[in-house]
Parts: structure tokens; C-alpha cells; sequence
């Protein structure tokens, strides 16, 4: 059984951001240090791999949860991000207190961390405070940063960039079919505690219904013939085009750095839902740009990628070794959304 202090510093973890709520995770606990890994029993072939940046990123909100949920009970992480191949673990966290009797939070839902959210619901058209705009622009972490757009005519722009990337997303199987396995439709689904809880997206009436239908990938390859993918792009793209803001984190591309904008966009994104702003994140750009360098676009689509490309260097202020790690959508929430569920301790947990 886990000490108090590490069950509530891995109870923070189960918090942070992943792919799709994949939670692509495993932590160790060996009495004196944290570690942790890739869990690819429980993932293969439902997410990303363990080495992509998605899952980096990923890595990197776990620690920022968990070292925040140290510095909340006073005992301190110290952080070894391991470089080693092939990969067996993401970082090493040595733990400075092995006192079992440590006083632990007694409501630890009041404590920021374990509130962020995703809110894939409507905003309101209200502008982002003048402090809080100082204090995104003024955010980073190693080699990276954080940068507020809420000029109309650049946020319309940047969603023409997501658009294309969607256009390009929902005509790749690969990245369809990991979207079809990720959707939770049911209660027993949704018990489950991973993936996306379809009561989580703003769906119109009768897109329950459509996810189920365009899940098929023989299906969806037809009616993408119809130009189907195009008003999944539009509706991809309408909440990034009416945002009153969105931040891009950016930074160096090395595996270290990739993780500390994994950190960096959880520190962020804490702060702004404890202040009541709403956040959704928005890979796809990155997505689609990470897999043109890996060659995985389809050939007849890499042109339209290669356009994005040429276009995301000066928009995003990208300078050399730079890329856009995230996007993320934000504003004043309309509605509380469904917060998405997480998986049992014991399956992402274990005491060596």
C-alpha cells in the first residue's frame, strides 16, 4: 500500500493533461523515488507512441501536478528527466520526506491542481483582462514560452491553420481510427475512466448519433468523398475563430524541453480555471506538422501540410530550433462542462 504523502502526490498525477484522456502512464514508488513510464500494455495502438512529443507533453503535465501536489504537504521533488534508449523511464523524482505520518490536505478539491479542466463547451465573447494578459505573455520555463493572441484578425488566421490541419486529420486513418477507440458513448464506457466522454463535446442534436456513424473508417472514407470532413473541419475550427484569446506555447523541440512545455501549459492552464477562465487545448497543427517530418502524411495531402508549415513559422514568431508545442482555446466559460473521469489507482500505480 502507498504511503499517505505519495497517494495523494499520484492522486494529483491522475489529473493532468493526456492525448484524448488516454492517461498513457505508469508510477513507481520504490521508498525513496518516483518514477515514471510508459504504459504500453494498456495503451498500444490507442494513442500516441511513447516517444512522440504528445506524450512528452503529457509526461510533463504529470510532473507538474505531482510537484505541486508536493510543495502543497512541504516535501519537496527533485526531478531527473532521464535520456536514455531505448526508453524505460520518462523521469526520476526523488522524494526528500519518507514521513508516512505527514499531515495531508483534508479537502484537497479546494486546492487548484485538482480542478483543472478541459472546457469543450461554448465561451462568452468577453474580452481577457489586461493583468491576466501581462501575466500569460510574461510565462516560461527552460527554452519555453507562452504568448496570448487576442487580436481578431491574427486568432482568425490561426484558425485557418487549424482548419487545414483538420482537413488533412480527418482524411488519415491512422489518426481516425485512434479518435474512433478514444470516444466513451455509454455510462459502462465512460466508467471505464479513460478516453473521451462524448458528454464532455459540444455536440448539436443528433451528433451522438454521427460520431457513431463516422467511428467506421470504411464509412467515413466514403462520406469523406461527399466532402464530409470539410463541415467536421468547419466545426473543428468555428470555436478557435470566435475565441477571445488563444495562447501558443512555444519552445525548443529536444525530448527535455518538450516536457517542460508539458509543464509549462499545466501551470498555466491551473491558473487560469482557478481564476474562472476556461481552457481547451488544440493539437492538431502540431499534430499533422510533427508527422510531415516523420513522413506519415498522406502524399496526396503533404502539400497542403507543407502550407501550413510555411505559414506557422511567422505567425507564431517561431524562431530557429522552435516549434509550437500547444494551442490552447481560452475565454469565459457560458456552462460548467462534464469533467472528464480517470482511471483506478491501481492501474496506473504500483509500490515496488
Amino acid at each position: 500500500m502507498l504511503p499517505p504523502h505519495i497517494g495523494f502526490i499520484f492522486k494529483a498525477a491522475r489529473h493532468a493533461v493526456s492525448a484524448d484522456n488516454s492517461q498513457p502512464w505508469h508510477f513507481f514508488w520504490d521508498g525513496t523515488s518516483i518514477k515514471i513510464s510508459y504504459d504500453l500494455q494498456r495503451v498500444k495502438d490507442t494513442t500516441f507512441p511513447a516517444e512522440s512529443p504528445a506524450t512528452l507533453i503529457a509526461i510533463g503535465s504529470v510532473i507538474e501536478h505531482m510537484d505541486q501536489a508536493a510543495n502543497e504537504i512541504d516535501c519537496p521533488i527533485t526531478w531527473t528527466i532521464l535520456e536514455q534508449a531505448p526508453l524505460t523511464y520518462y523521469a526520476q523524482g526523488h522524494v526528500s520526506q519518507t514521513n508516512e505520518n505527514m499531515p495531508m490536505p483534508l479537502d484537497s478539491e479546494k486546492i487548484a491542481l485538482f480542478n483543472r479542466h478541459t472546457n469543450r463547451l461554448a465561451y462568452k465573447k468577453e474580452a481577457i483582462p489586461a493583468p491576466v494578459k501581462e501575466t500569460i505573455n510574461a510565462l516560461s520555463l527552460g527554452a519555453n514560452r507562452a504568448k496570448l493572441y487576442d487580436d481578431p484578425t491574427l486568432i482568425k488566421e490561426i484558425s485557418k491553420l487549424v482548419y487545414s490541419s483538420s482537413e488533412v486529420r480527418f482524411q488519415t486513418k491512422e489518426v481516425h481510427e485512434w479518435l474512433g477507440k478514444s470516444f466513451r458513448f455509454t455510462s459502462a464506457e465512460v466508467a471505464q475512466g479513460d478516453g473521451l466522454d462524448v458528454a464532455t463535446i459540444d455536440l448539436p442534436p443528433g451528433g451522438k448519433l454521427f460520431l457513431k456513424l463516422i467511428g467506421n473508417w470504411k464509412r467515413m472514407s466514403i462520406l469523406n468523398k461527399l466532402g464530409i470532413y470539410k463541415m467536421l473541419c468547419h466545426i473543428d475550427a468555428s470555436p478557435v475563430k470566435h475565441a477571445s484569446g488563444l495562447i501558443a506555447i512555444i519552445g525548443d523541440h529536444s525530448k527535455s524541453e518538450t516536457i517542460n512545455a508539458g509543464r509549462l501549459m499545466t501551470r498555466l492552464w491551473i491558473e487560469l480555471n482557478a481564476q474562472g477562465i476556461a481552457v481547451q487545448p488544440y493539437y492538431v497543427i502540431t499534430d499533422q506538422l510533427n508527422r510531415l517530418s516523420d513522413g506519415t502524411v498522406p502524399k496526396h495531402l503533404t502539400d497542403k501540410i507543407n502550407q501550413v508549415k510555411a505559414k506557422n513559422i511567422p505567425l507564431f514568431d517561431l524562431k530557429a530550433n522552435e516549434r509550437l508545442h500547444m494551442l490552447l482555446r481560452i475565454g469565459y466559460p457560458k456552462s460548467a462542462p462534464v469533467k472528464s473521469k480517470r482511471l483506478a489507482m491501481k492501474l496506473i500505480a504500483t509500490e515496488e
